[in-house]
């Protein structure tokens, strides 16, 4: 048996253990049904206690219709501190599970994509661009930080006094234009809000910034786009006339050194939410007791298949 007691989550994936924003937990379950109810209450004295008419059918409907709903919510009091597990979250811990136990992961997530690799490869430079926009050398942080719940790698960790660290920055770096741009006049996504809250939460930081930089497409990958073009477009020479566009084309929009420095910086401050972090850690408990879960299944499953062999 594996011992999944210690498992830590990590911060890039907090967003799938704690469900899509808009589920309702068993808490505001509660409050709404409590709402509900000094609703019902009062209609209930307006219409027919204020006008005399509790005898009536209809007056004697709702005051068991209430009572129902008080023996109801009498359940969701009792359940209104627990934490669910999401659909979603169930099939992370699934993928977790296979890691944890036997250090297998997507094969699909690990290949990765072309704007992954953008982001990995040119990080360096965008934080180089981030750098200059506000004239501080800051430097990568290559260390991996833990605590009891969490695992994570900051990309920027300062400190005012040289030791506690007092502002986390988490670097993106958009493929192009148009997802650099998306992020204006709308709120930060909230997969990196979570993530910038467990950066926090490791690190004791008060503060957390998320910036998006737009920068150029590192020339390995634009290489491997020029070959697609080819491969696409079946050209004998690279004189072709449409392939010369398309190659002007990409460039174009791939490089942004024609756009002024402070332009590629979108910035979205975050401020530490405590109570935040503590639904974090309650969840991290019960993924873990889910993980136990699972391998009782799976292991039972195998158990009953060499039974019936």
């Amino acid at each position: 048996m594996t011992d999944f007691s210690k498992t830590l989550i990590r911060c890039s994936t907090i967003y799938n253990i704690m469900g899509a924003p808009e589920a309702k937990t068993p808490y505001q379950k509660y409050l709404d049904a409590k709402a509900d109810i000094e609703m019902q209450e009062l209609n209930y004295k307006v219409k027919y206690i204020d006008e005399n008419k509790e005898h009536l059918i209809p007056a004697q409907k709702q005051k068991v219709k209430i009572r129902e709903l008080k023996e109801e919510l009498l359940i969701l009091e009792a359940e209104k501190d627990f934490e669910i597990l999401s659909t979603g979250c169930k099939t992370h811990l699934s993928s977790l599970y296979a890691w944890t136990k036997y250090h297998k992961w997507s094969a699909n997530k690990d290949k990765g994509n072309k704007y992954t690799a953008k982001g990995k490869l040119a990080e360096n430079d965008s934080i180089k661009l981030l750098s200059e926009t506000d004239f501080i050398a800051y430097n990568k942080n290559e260390e991996r930080v833990d605590n009891e719940y969490l695992t994570g790698i900051p990309d920027i960790l300062l400190s005012e006094d040289g030791e506690s660290i007092s502002k986390v920055i988490d670097i993106k770096t958009p493929w192009d234009a148009e997802t650099f741009f998306s992020n204006l006049g709308k709120p930060l996504n909230t997969q990196y809000w979570w993530q910038i809250q467990g950066y926090m939460a490791l690190t004791g930081a008060i503060l957390g910034e998320v910036v998006f930089c737009l920068v150029n497409t590192p020339e390995s990958i634009i290489n491997k786009e020029k070959y697609r073009i080819a491969t696409e477009l079946d050209i004998v020479t690279e004189e072709n006339p449409e392939y010369k566009r398309k190659i002007a084309e990409l460039i174009n929009n791939l490089t942004f050194d024609d756009i002024p420095t402070s332009d590629r910086i979108i910035r979205f401050k975050v401020e530490r939410d405590e109570n935040a972090i503590q639904k974090v850690y309650r969840k991290v408990e019960k993924c873990r007791e889910y993980l136990i879960e699972i391998e009782k299944l799976h292991l039972g499953a195998l158990e009953t298949e060499n039974i019936l062999i």
